[in-house]
């Protein structure tokens, strides 16, 4: 006689039937888990943004600012930062940047873009407090000017990461907590 290899029907069915309760212990988990990398990706790629706009500002001694741009050679004040954004030199300090030619030139004073970024996707958002709803300018010195404020990231399951501006200019990292960040619903 021969030994049977296969399995039986009830041992099948069994196994699907663990496969299925891991399987649903494992998707929201790893949702939240690819929410918070998203999140950590965005808000470490705005912090970079930022650094560069100081760090040009101090290069250049003179006026650069970030500002939304959906179409990356105009600032906007509608909508939100996750459409994107652009870091141009402002030495007219009008905070500015209108469409211009080819050679990336931004306005009539000599604005340079610096680097123009297309926003998020996966449904983040990306809200500025007060002052930094629409634009953020950096002087000579680093220091921004007149605008301080939080940057707060938001997944669309409503994780928040967010950004601390300081007169001063520095840029710090903040994590959520009910006082600080709130994702709107």
């Amino acid at each position: 006689m021969r030994a049977n290899r296969g399995v039986t029907l009830i041992e099948l069915l069994a196994a699907i039937a663990i496969l299925a309760i891991l399987m649903t212990a494992a998707v929201p988990a790893l949702t939240r888990w690819s929410d918070g990398n998203w999140l950590t990706t965005g808000v470490n790629r705005f912090h970079r943004t930022l650094a560069l706009a100081r760090s040009q500002a101090i290069e250049h001694r003179g006026n650069v600012v970030v500002c939304k741009s959906s179409d990356g050679r105009n600032c906007e004040a509608t909508g939100g930062w996750e459409q994107g954004w652009l870091i141009f030199l402002d030495p007219g300090a009008d905070e500015q940047c209108q469409d211009g030619d080819a050679d990336a030139r931004c306005d009539g004073d000599g604005g340079l873009i610096i680097r123009a970024e297309q926003g998020f996707a996966h449904g983040l958002t990306l809200r500025g407090s007060g002052n930094t709803a629409n634009a953020v300018a950096f002087s000579a010195s680093g220091f921004s000017q007149g605008y301080p404020g939080t940057f707060t990231l938001c997944s669309a399951s409503g994780e928040a990461r967010g950004l601390v501006l300081s007169m001063q200019g520095r840029i710090r990292l903040t994590h959520p907590s009910q006082d600080e960040l709130h994702c709107p619903p």
